[in-house]
């Protein structure tokens, strides 16, 4: 669908969550190299936990305990093709001017 999207002109930005990174090259043969941009929002593991039990899903508490093999495991792997943002004092609509502005892109009206 986001390659459908693309071809008529529209910005795709597709949010996921990719683990390992390599789940990246499912996309890779539909979008030009030179069309894609890869960011990894990587707050500190103790912003990830606040906003977990802030966000109180139940998986939440499973994911907590996980959390710092899992922040090791992915801060380990080279991750060459992204841009990696420490979103852990930023707001949503700040994290959207960082990746928008790394895009040259203009600002995002984000609640």
């Amino acid at each position: 669908m986001a390659v459908v999207f693309a071809g008529r002109g529209f910005d795709v930005f597709i949010d996921d969550v990719m683990i390992p990174p390599t789940t990246l090259d499912h996309y890779k043969p539909f979008i030009p190299r030179d069309k894609m941009s890869c960011f990894l929002l990587n707050p500190s593991t103790e912003t990830i936990a606040s906003r977990l039990h802030a966000r109180m899903d139940i998986f939440d508490q499973s994911f907590i305990e996980k959390l710092p093999s899992i922040y090791n495991w992915l801060n380990s792997h080279k991750l060459q093709e992204w841009d990696v943002i420490d979103s852990s004092g930023l707001s949503i609509s700040e994290t959207c001017q960082v990746v928008l502005s790394r895009l040259n892109l203009d600002a995002c009206d984000v609640q």
